[in-house]
């Protein structure tokens, strides 16, 4: 029985820490989405042929 309860406190551990890094993974793609979004709006209008001005990269990550 000792070693279920230690794996148990284990298990929890790792689901915690893993919780976690998850909550880091949405915090960082929030974050950056903007950025993301900015590079493909710009793209999709240069494949098409039209020169589009898109605020600097830099001030859209100050903006978020």
């Amino acid at each position: 029985m000792v070693d279920m309860e230690t794996l148990q406190e284990k298990n929890n551990k790792y689901a915690k820490y893993h919780r976690n890094d998850s909550w880091g993974v949405f915090v960082a793609f929030t974050i950056m989405s903007p950025l993301l979004f900015s590079y493909g709006y710009e793209f999709f209008y240069w494949f098409q042929g039209e020169i589009i001005e898109v605020p600097h990269p830099s001030f859209v990550l100050v903006g978020v």
